[in-house]
């Protein structure tokens, strides 16, 4: 398990294959990919003197039936399967509030992930993300990024628990990003709850220890 974290973390596949509910609608999802891509991600939203960010990406959890329903933005704002990325490079790790949530919560987050579902991929965000980061990641451009037509992947998981709880993860929603959600999530004593490998986990721990060292 995490730092952090009081739960144990589950590993592996085959445990959300066999028990799909040990995960709930609202868990966030971080990510790392293995692209160009994600590495210029994990390059750019972060401090100016911050280590590389761990997560390239975030994700929610939205229903749990026969597996594991998930929504997140790539090219446009969907609903899919977590099984998209198994066997697959990609790191994941998945926290849970540690206040948890209630059934009436757990509805109006699923509805307000519904209401960004087939909006595209506000790429001019990832734009206005590295000015900020050029300026030594002061919040400037960000703040800008104020339209709710075009989001991001981390635009969608700082929206939901701002609009459906109040929740901030450490800044403003239009200006977060998939590193300043997983540490908050770390910094708020989420519980880590799932991780796809040994590996994984043990990486992100390595990750975080690497920053708690540097503060």
């Amino acid at each position: 398990m995490t730092e952090n974290s009081g739960t144990e973390t589950k590993i592996g596949w085959d445990i959300i294959t066999t028990n799909p509910y040990i995960l709930q609608t609202g868990d966030v999802i971080h990510v790392q990919g293995k692209g160009v891509l994600s590495f210029l991600i994990r390059l750019f939203s972060r401090g100016f003197f911050e280590p590389r960010s761990w997560a390239s990406h975030s994700a929610m959890v939205l229903r749990i039936t026969d597996g594991v329903e998930i929504i997140e933005a790539t090219s446009k704002v969907g609903k899919r399967p977590i099984d998209v990325y198994k066997g697959k490079t990609s790191k994941l790790t998945i926290a849970r509030i540690s206040r948890g949530l209630n059934d009436d919560e757990k509805k109006e987050i699923i509805a307000k992930s519904e209401y960004y579902e087939g909006k595209k991929y506000g790429v001019i965000k990832i734009f206005l993300h590295f000015l900020d980061y050029i300026l030594f990641g002061w919040n400037i451009f960000r703040r800008l990024a104020c339209i709710d037509k075009y989001p991001i992947c981390s635009w969608i998981v700082a929206y939901v628990y701002d609009r459906v709880l109040n929740y901030h993860f450490g800044i403003p929603p239009n200006a977060a990003q998939p590193d300043d959600i997983s540490d908050f999530c770390v910094e708020d004593n989420w519980d880590f709850v799932w991780a796809d490998s040994d590996e994984s986990l043990a990486d992100f721990n390595k990750a975080y220890k690497i920053r708690a060292a540097r503060k």
